[in-house]
Parts: structure tokens; sequence; C-alpha cells
């Protein structure tokens, strides 16, 4: 987790002083699914945890949550610890790169 906090922020997609809560919804997520952190979530995982995030949280940190997860599904993805296979054009627009780098 610590090289995704060092991404966010190398690649100015997150303030250094809100790393530390994006790291933390992924490690949520990988709590109420019952998935080893470095492991991509499934969406249904990732919904599953949004709803119940939702359920205990502001709009603004389920917002929060939900750009971290569509963050560390681009970070984990092809090339990544996890090799996602289904990374989509929002994951690729979600980091700034043209959708034509996604395979």
């Amino acid at each position: 987790m610590e090289a995704f906090d060092d991404c966010l922020v190398a690649t100015a997609h997150v303030a250094r002083r809100n790393a530390p809560y994006y790291v933390g919804w992924v490690r949520q997520a990988h709590a109420l699914s019952g998935t080893d952190i470095g492991t991509s979530l499934s969406r249904a995982a990732e919904q599953e945890a949004l709803l119940r995030i939702q359920g205990r949280s502001q709009d603004w940190q389920v917002r929060q949550a939900r750009h971290a997860l569509r963050l560390y599904r681009y970070f984990i993805g092809p090339g990544g610890a996890g090799n996602e296979p289904d990374q989509t054009e929002s994951d690729a627009t979600a980091w700034g790169e043209p959708a034509a780098s996604v395979q």
C-alpha cells in the first residue's frame, strides 16, 4: 500500500495530506470483502464495500472512497500486482492518461 500512496502523490492526483485517507478506503474495502491487500477487488466486492461505507459515512467520504477504489483498480491493473483484465477507459482517465493506452 505504500507504493499506492507514493503513486497517488507522485502523479499529483491526490494531495500528500489526503493520500492516507485514500489508502484507508482501500484497506477498508479489503477488510470488508475479506481479501488480501495487494490483490484486486471484484467489482461486486467494491460495490458491497461502498454500500457499507455509505451506511456510516458522509456523501463526500463515499465519493472519495469510490475515487480511491477506482484509482487503486487502475494502479494494480495490467502490469501491476493484480493484472486485472477488465480495466476500463474510466480507470485510465482517472489517472489523466489517454484512453488509447488501455488495452
